[in-house]
């Protein structure tokens, strides 16, 4: 329809849905904390800032739900990954914003 395409690395057009892991993360703008909801199995939350730092990783346990407080953690946003224990593998849990 509106001739849409992509070249691979420029990330321009249209791209697959990202897998979503199971843990649900919310408020995403917080000025304290925020809640990570895990419905899946065992695992581990990555906090990373914009240069691609680890600032924190915390255990999130099996169908639970977590409060994760700011502690230090300075303003702006940052990505969030789920690593599971089984797998290993990690996938992409939302990005956060702190005021």
């Amino acid at each position: 329809l509106f001739d849409v395409y992509a070249l691979d690395g420029t990330g321009m057009g249209l791209s697959a849905p990202l897998d979503q892991s199971d843990i649900l993360v919310f408020p995403t703008a917080v000025d304290q904390g925020f809640t990570a909801r895990n419905n899946g199995s065992a695992g581990t939350l990555i906090i990373i800032d914009q240069a691609g730092r680890r600032i924190r990783e915390v255990p999130i346990g099996a169908n639970t739900s977590t409060w994760i407080d700011r502690d230090g953690i300075t303003s702006g946003l940052y990505s969030l990954l789920f690593r599971t224990r089984q797998t290993s593998a990690s996938q992409p849990a939302g990005r956060l914003l702190l005021q």
